[in-house]
Formats: C-alpha cells, structure tokens, sequence
C-alpha cells in the first residue's frame, strides 16, 4: 500500500498523539494503586499496615460459612488491615445488633477494600468498600 509522505505523518502523529494518552492513563493508574490504604479511608484502628487480601486468601475464605467462629475466619484471613466503624443494624426480631467490620485492602486492588463483618464471636457477611470515592457495596 502506497501512501504518501503527509498520510504517512498524519498517522504518525495520530499514533503519537495516542501513544502519549496511554502513557499518562498508566501513569495516572500506577499513583492511585500506590497510594497506601490509610490514606483512603479512615480507620478507628490500624491492626496490620502490611495486610492485604491475596487470591489465595479469598479462595480459601469462600469456604468459610457465614454463622461461623470469628476464629475460623481470623485463621484463614489472619490480622486485618484495619478496623472500620462499627455498625448498628436491627436483626429480623427488632432488636438492635453491633457489627465490627474489618478491612483488608485487595493486593491486587489495593483501593477496594475486603470488608468482614462480625456479630459479637460470628463471621456474619462480608461486603466490598471503595474509600477513595467514600461509597460501599
């Protein structure tokens, strides 16, 4: 195919133009995902800075069943990033129950954050969070 030397630019430019869009995506990409948790959401306590929820762990965990021993759950997830707010929720029968919630921030996500919940000595549930836009699932 023959184009001539302006087509030829013109397409060099384009590719440029977009190679240079894509370099700054990453960029901008590689700061937010090293931007260290604490910094995301605020934490009532810090457990462990260096924990982080791995695939392994999460597989292994999906085993575990909600109603179990916090035990349980503490052996295969071990410490928590941090620990969040607890929260107040009313149970089926009307009354009032407090759930803590620890986080663990994805390795491979670290600005989506892992959330266990426990009533009292029982893995309730979990849940996802995304403290850098102040919103959970």
């Amino acid at each position: 195919m023959n184009l001539n030397r302006s087509s030829r630019l013109s397409r060099i430019a384009t590719l440029a133009t977009l190679l240079a869009s894509a370099t700054s995506l990453a960029i901008a990409l590689s700061t937010r995902a090293q931007t260290s948790p604490e910094r995301l959401d605020p934490c009532i306590e810090i457990v462990q800075e260096s924990s982080l929820m791995t695939r392994p762990k999460l597989r292994q965990f999906s085993q575990v069943a909600r109603g179990s021993a916090r035990a349980e759950a503490i052996a295969v997830l071990g410490d928590p990033y941090c620990r969040l707010q607890p929260l107040e929720v009313e149970l089926p029968d009307g009354s009032m129950a407090t759930v803590q919630r620890e986080a663990y921030p994805f390795e491979f996500a670290p600005h989506i954050w892992y959330v266990v919940m426990y009533a009292g000595d029982r893995y309730l549930t979990f849940d996802y969070s995304f403290p850098d836009s102040g919103r959970s699932n």
